[in-house]
């Protein structure tokens, strides 16, 4: 089985307690990071109400050419719809510790699960897919309810720390990620590619 590719980016501030070291030597069938976490600076200032980035804007701060097939950047401010995670164009995903950072250490769960968390989760939705959709695409990987899952929504936050200590890929989801796989291998045949 042919690994996906990730690069991994920190955008801006991040705290000192995330271990850069333990992503890259995490070991996995399924994904392979590149061999150096790579560092950008915020450029624009957020455009949202509350201070937050809305997809546009982040996306704007981030590389478009990286040497991988999936592109994982982590932030630390505030995201559109004060969401922890956000699809972006171009195979890039977005990440912010906002919050999330806070929850996971007063539960003492490593900053660095959560990132293995996103690697895994993003990695099935890029096989089955073949790429990554922007969150502006209709497409929901994820469920309200909290199953200690990949795929948990989290809509209470606080719910992140049940997918960030042992997650598992839950029932549904497994049958989701089967048919997303047949429907593509489908589509490619119609295509005749």
């Amino acid at each position: 089985m042919k690994k996906v590719k990730i690069s991994v980016a920190t955008v801006g501030y991040i705290n000192t307690n995330f271990d850069r070291q333990k992503i890259l030597k995490w070991k996995s069938k399924l994904f392979e990071v590149n061999k150096e976490i790579l560092s950008y600076e915020v450029l624009n200032n957020s455009d949202g109400v509350s201070w937050e980035y809305s997809d546009l804007n982040m996306a704007a701060n981030l590389p478009t050419d990286f040497e991988s097939d999936l592109l994982i950047c982590i932030v630390n401010v505030p995201l559109k719809d004060n969401f922890y995670t956000r699809r972006l164009n171009k195979n890039r995903v977005v990440f912010t510790f906002h919050e999330i950072q806070t929850i996971l250490e007063y539960s003492n769960i490593p900053l660095e699960n959560v990132v293995y968390r996103l690697l895994y989760s993003y990695a099935l939705i890029y096989k089955g897919l073949k790429g990554i959709p922007p969150n502006s695409e209709f497409a929901n990987f994820t469920h309200d309810d909290t199953r200690g899952c990949l795929y948990d929504m989290n809509g209470i936050k606080t719910d992140i720390i049940h997918s960030c200590n042992k997650p598992i890929i839950c029932p549904m989801c497994v049958e989701r990620l089967k048919i997303t796989k047949f429907r593509m291998k489908l589509l490619t045949m119609y295509k005749g590619s």
